[in-house]
């Protein structure tokens, strides 16, 4: 497990239920749209020139709360196993979207990681500073590239995975 709980799934302090009903199918849709979102937005801001002044603090703001709603999402996910008999180290068939959600974390965790890089770099680093900003900025908004595909790409197929899980024997 790439990303870990340091709560047990049994213990009170781990947010397992919202007005009686599983947490985890109601808190997961703030990652499904904060992730993407962040990720698009640091596209956005690696790849067009004339909006990296605008998009630079909403980035990491909507990264972080990305971020957040993902580690929410995994943990209230874990909270659930035990319900269904399962459990992380026999996690039947959640295996595939659990270790899913492990690089999901990652993901969205380098986003945040490099959007916040990404802002400080560009917003306080001059030349006199640093003779090779630019370099480095460069470097930086490559990253920023790869990590909101593997951001998106990762949105993509933990989202999947869990849709099976729930209604991958819906009737046609």
């Amino acid at each position: 497990m790439l990303v870990g709980n340091r709560f047990r799934a049994d213990d009170v302090r781990v947010f397992t239920s919202i007005a009686g009903l599983p947490a985890h199918p109601l808190l997961v849709h703030l990652s499904v749209v904060a992730a993407p979102v962040g990720a698009i937005l640091l596209l956005l801001w690696a790849t067009v020139p004339r909006w990296r002044a605008r998009l630079g603090a909403v980035t990491v703001g909507v990264s972080t709360v990305a971020f957040a709603a993902s580690l929410l999402a995994k943990s209230t996910g874990e909270a659930l196993l035990p319900a269904m008999g399962l459990s992380e180290h026999a996690p039947g068939q959640v295996g595939p979207h659990a270790q899913y959600a492990d690089l999901l974390v990652v993901a969205v965790g380098l986003c945040l990681g490099i959007s916040v890089l990404l802002y400080a770099a560009q917003r306080w680093l001059t030349t006199d500073r640093f003779t090779r900003r630019e370099t480095l900025l460069l470097a930086l908004r490559a990253l920023a590239v790869l990590a909101a595909v593997f951001s998106l790409v990762m949105v993509a197929l933990t989202g999947h995975a869990g849709a099976q899980l729930v209604w991958g024997n819906f009737p046609n």
